[in-house]
Order: C-alpha cells, then sequence, then structure tokens
C-alpha cells in the first residue's frame, strides 16, 4: 500500500480541505473557515510526521 504522501491521495485531500476553507469563506463564516483550514493543517502535519518516520527522521 502507498503512502499517503505519496500520490494523488494527497492532492486530492488538500483539493478538499481547501475547497472547504473557500466555502466557508464564501458563505461568510469565519467558524466554518477557521475549523476547515485547522483541518487541513492537521491533516498535513500528520502527513510530514509519518512521511519523517518512514524515513527514519
Amino acid at each position: 500500500m502507498k503512502p499517503p504522501w505519496d500520490g494523488g491521495d494527497l492532492v486530492e485531500e488538500t483539493i478538499r480541505t481547501h475547497r472547504g476553507v473557500a466555502d466557508a469563506i464564501a458563505a461568510r463564516n469565519p467558524t466554518a473557515a477557521h475549523d476547515a483550514m485547522y483541518l487541513h493543517l492537521v491533516y498535513n502535519r500528520n502527513m510530514i510526521a509519518e512521511g519523517a518516520e518512514a524515513k527514519g527522521i
């Protein structure tokens, strides 16, 4: 199984989470925008940590 940071899964997740942020901003919902951005950052932090662990860093 390929790790999520190595292929289309990360791209798809990035697009999905950025769309959530943009949709919340368009809806003038700052709480939803904050939450969507927070989830995006948490997901990316986890992917970076998993990638570093897989590489023994």
